[in-house]
């Protein structure tokens, strides 16, 4: 009898060991403990397809690869959009404007600032659409050349990037566009003036005493389209208590 006992305790813990392994494999092959490994594989699979698809012929697959890098947050891609920031269809061209204003770390301001001086016309009403929404003030200066561009899309897309920077010399530069001889730089300054509202009244003070007197018809015109209490008290010569 004791002998019995004697092996059959062995037998009792194997069997039982057995068991307890058999769980954690079934609990390890179910289906939710796997799905974020496959997900993730899946993930970086798609991602890296989706650098080699920028260059597809078809607009539809470009699109959706930016639009996969946009909702993966994938900043390692932010190299190539860049270089694809020139893409001849509008829509995929918009997409990664829109995608490097998300996901574009400070220090890739000076690769976005090439295209706005080298680039066509479409990537650089882009890259000066980036800059602006990342309201880069070190832009500025490349912004302002951009306030001259011939195509009137980029004059206009680089007054609204200075009017969202809105530093001192963001606000200079749509002021000195005033002076200008062609009117769509003028209207585009005006407008990325007005967008600033009372952050542009005392530069435009400033303006009205010009002596040229279209850059003064141009301020009073800015001041009356702003239209508040501060802009009208300039345009009165009314001090504001």
């Amino acid at each position: 009898m004791r002998q019995t006992r004697k092996h059959g305790a062995p037998r009792w813990r194997m069997l039982l060991a057995l068991a307890v392994l058999a769980i954690l494999v079934s609990m390890a092959a179910a289906p939710g403990a796997r799905a974020a490994p496959r997900i993730n594989i899946a993930l970086n699979a798609v991602q890296a397809q989706d650098y080699g698809a920028l260059d597809a012929p078809n607009p539809d697959v470009r699109a959706a690869a930016v639009q996969a890098i946009r909702k993966a947050k994938d900043t390692e891609a932010v190299p190539a959009l860049v270089a694809h920031i020139e893409d001849p269809d509008e829509r995929v061209g918009l997409y990664i404007a829109q995608t490097l204003a998300e996901l574009a770390p400070p220090d890739v301001v000076p690769i976005l600032q090439a295209p706005l001086l080298r680039a066509n016309a479409s990537g650089r009403w882009r890259a000066a659409y980036v800059l602006g929404e990342r309201k880069e003030p070190r832009a500025v200066s490349v912004l302002a050349r951009a306030l001259k561009d011939e195509e009137v899309l980029v004059a206009r897309t680089a007054a609204e990037a200075l009017s969202k920077i809105g530093t001192p010399a963001a606000t200079a530069a749509l002021i000195a566009s005033l002076t200008s001889e062609r009117p769509a730089e003028v209207h585009a300054a005006m407008n990325g003036l007005l967008a600033l509202g009372d952050a542009a009244v005392p530069a435009l003070a400033d303006a009205l005493e010009s002596a040229s007197g279209h850059v003064e018809y141009h301020a009073s015109t800015v001041l009356e389209a702003i239209g508040t209490p501060a802009a009208m008290a300039v345009l009165t010569g009314t001090v504001i208590q």
